[in-house]
């Protein structure tokens, strides 16, 4: 699902389903995203901000970013 992680910005791919209540976190720090509550419909991408974090490069970022949706709760 997630397509690229910059140190300010993370996007998601198109989807062929749609997910719901997407949540969106980053192990280890407290950090508050652009929009970290949305739906993303199928066929659609979504670029999300986040403020930059000192000392975090876009490849720890990537690691701990954290997607979860509503099927996550299966």
């Amino acid at each position: 699902m997630v397509l690229a992680v910059l140190p300010t910005m993370a996007r998601f791919e198109e989807v062929a389903l749609p997910a719901r209540f997407v949540w969106l976190a980053l192990a280890g720090t407290e950090v508050v995203f652009g929009d970290n509550y949305f739906d993303l419909p199928a066929g659609r991408t979504a670029t999300v901000t986040l403020p930059a974090l000192e000392g975090w490069t876009a490849e720890r970022m990537r690691e701990a970013l954290r997607v979860r949706s509503l099927v996550d709760s299966f």
